[in-house]
């Protein structure tokens, strides 16, 4: 929800609308501003080349100082500073005009097919990091350029039996196959499936048929039958 402050002089409300720029986080009075005026409100040189982020498979926007943006559409709007940072990605090296960087153009500029993780290298004794489709990574770290990426193989435990998993998601009728693979979808044919210790998407519940559910390691399921008569 936006927060208001109150227009002394005309009495109205006006909406503090939030942005980013290099991840820090404004709000503004106006809905719409130039690109010199977003690069004061951000204490930058007007001399800076500043971009707007856009979803892909869309290229980022420059904001040029004379160009006017509306901040009050449906998601926060991010800014960042043009400006080329190393990275790779499975031994490819790539630049970044961003200091911070999404999982999700991480996969893209590498190609990686979802039935893979992303994870950033990290010196031993430490484990890689899981870097999620969502994940900010700030490039200006030293040590935070490198990543690669390796298929998704998660242990599930169905009816008390592990199993090997290489996707992110798991439907109602996949649950169900596992223990019951001649499992059909039938009107007098139903099956109950709960689960617990899934992730933050669905930490615990029960699927009926046509359910997905995002699963990750040693997730535990139990599927039992129930004839309708």
């Amino acid at each position: 929800m936006r927060q208001y402050h109150h227009n002394q002089e005309g009495g109205g409300a006006i909406p503090h609308i939030p942005f980013y720029v290099e991840n820090q986080l404004f709000k503004s009075a106006e809905q719409y501003r130039t690109g010199l005026e977003i690069k004061k409100i951000a204490g930058l040189s007007s001399e800076v080349q500043l971009l707007l982020a856009v979803t892909p498979p869309y290229e980022d926007e420059e904001i040029h100082n004379d160009t006017s943006v509306n901040l009050a559409r449906t998601e926060i709007e991010h800014f960042y500073v043009k400006k080329k940072l190393p990275y790779s990605i499975n031994g490819t090296t790539f630049e970044s005009h961003s200091q911070y960087i999404q999982g999700k153009r991480i996969r893209r500029n590498g190609n990686i097919p979802e039935t893979q993780d992303i994870f950033l290298a990290v010196q031993a004794p430490f484990e890689p990091e899981l870097i999620e489709d969502d994940t900010f990574i700030d490039l200006a770290i030293p040590g935070k350029n490198d990543f690669f990426s390796r298929s998704i193989d998660y242990l599930l435990i169905i009816n008390a039996k592990d199993h090997h998993w290489h996707k992110k998601t798991i439907t109602y009728a996949e649950v169900v196959k596992i223990p019951y693979p001649q499992y059909t979808e039938k009107e007098n044919e139903i099956y109950t499936v709960t689960y617990k210790k899934g992730p933050i998407q669905n930490p615990q519940g029960q699927m009926v048929s046509g359910d997905k559910v995002f699963v990750k390691n040693k997730m535990l399921f139990h599927v039992t039958p129930t004839d309708k008569s």
